[in-house]
């Protein structure tokens, strides 16, 4: 410090500046001038992100490979689980390898930044806060990503998606509203959207491999927009708003159909499923019609459609089968029984009907001859009385005469 210099200097002896009071004065002066102020250099703080972001990545690193052209071996898996990461920076390109991707629970907003791993299978990017995903509709990129997860982000609209070779796409937990930009995909085989906001399936078309479609808990209130989708099997709609099977569209594989937790009324809703040629599983569990049902819920459903093998999660047996049939077909008997009653009901009024109006006519034509023969004798009456006074008027006009 400039004191403990300054005591230092008094300490000194005479002598050491040759006994010259100037000297020392000069000394000391220069001494009690002001230090320079060091000037404060201040870091970028996104330059201290990108590296503790680096530094996390190396840690991440593993699963040494061959690279895909035989070149040599590199990392070819990645793992950046819950680090509170905001951004990867242009950090992956030096990492061209990597096949599997795991980058879940951090704060990422944009993962464009993948496009820069030519040989990427495997993504998953859940728990973040991406909101755009258009990068998606570059076909020339990401050839290889067979399987992304973007559940539980912020994305409201679903792009055209060119990744010429994806099976599984997740996107459960975003804020979807349409899919009608998507228009379909040739290669995916399972595409997961539950938990979002979709009022129906429009765009969805020309999925020709899709074999999963995951899309419970939505505002869904019809099967519009299933066209084209000959390899679907199993469609999971639980928990959306569907009444009616009006209008079903063409699903020729299709195997299971969760619809629980739906709007279905009656069962004669669900004999319109049989148009659905190649269902086996069906649940309906917690709907309006099986709150009315009850444990009858499966025999009244078997009764309808038969062919089922599950129902509610249920398996079908035979002696379930065998129960069904026997049941229809004693409410087929009662229905005629009752059909006959009712006939003979109908042909006994009618023979009813028939005797009234039958005995009215008779009584109407008895009145009328009754009437005529009133008529008969009053005109005769008359002509005799007619004939009577011409024959008075006629003998008085002789008596009158002059003899």
């Amino acid at each position: 410090s400039d004191v403990y210099k300054r005591q230092d200097l008094d300490n000194q002896p005479d002598n050491l500046d040759g006994g010259n009071p100037d000297v020392k004065e000069e000394q000391k002066d220069v001494l009690d001038e002001p230090e320079p102020k060091v000037e404060e250099i201040r870091i970028d703080p996104m330059i201290e992100e990108r590296k503790k972001t680096a530094d996390l990545l190396k840690k991440g690193l593993s699963e040494v490979s061959r690279t895909a052209d035989n070149s040599g071996y590199a990392f070819t898996r990645l793992t950046l689980v819950d680090k509170e990461i905001i951004s990867l920076f242009d950090i992956l390109s030096s990492y061209k390898h990597l096949r599997h991707v795991d980058c879940s629970s951090n704060k990422l907003t944009d993962i464009s930044v993948f496009q820069a791993l030519p040989h990427l299978c495997t993504l998953n990017a859940s728990k973040n806060e991406v909101d755009k995903i258009e990068f998606l509709s570059d076909g020339t990129k990401l050839t290889f990503l067979q399987v992304l997860n973007l559940s539980n982000n912020k994305v409201r609209t679903v792009p055209p998606i060119a990744i010429v070779r994806l099976k599984r796409l997740n996107l459960n937990d975003n804020v979807v509203e349409s899919l009608k930009r998507f228009g379909g995909h040739p290669t995916v085989e399972c595409i997961e959207l539950r938990r979002n906001r979709l009022k129906n399936l429009s765009g969805l078309h020309s999925c020709p491999q899709l074999v999963e479609l995951y899309a419970a808990e939505n505002e869904i209130s019809d099967f519009s927009g299933l066209v084209n989708l000959t390899g679907l099997r199993k469609l999971n709609l639980r928990k959306n708003a569907i009444e009616r099977f009006t209008n079903l569209p063409q699903l020729p594989n299709l195997y299971y159909l969760n619809l629980r937790e739906n709007k279905v009324e009656n069962v004669k809703e669900i004999a319109r499923l049989k148009e659905l040629r190649s269902l086996g599983y069906l649940n309906v569990k917690a709907t309006p019609v099986e709150e009315t049902l009850g444990g009858e819920t499966k025999k009244e459903i078997l009764m309808v459609f038969n062919e089922l093998k599950v129902v509610n999660k249920e398996e079908v047996t035979q002696d379930d089968r065998k129960e069904a049939i026997q049941e229809l077909e004693e409410r087929i008997r009662q229905e005629e029984e009752r059909k006959k009653e009712e006939e003979e009901k109908l042909r006994e009024e009618e023979e009813e009907r028939k005797r009234i109006a039958a005995e009215e006519e008779a009584a109407r034509k008895a009145e009328e001859e009754e009437r005529r023969r009133e008529e008969e004798e009053r005109r005769k009456e008359e002509e005799a009385k007619a004939a009577e006074e011409a024959a008075l008027k006629a003998q008085e006009q002789a008596d009158n005469q002059p003899g």
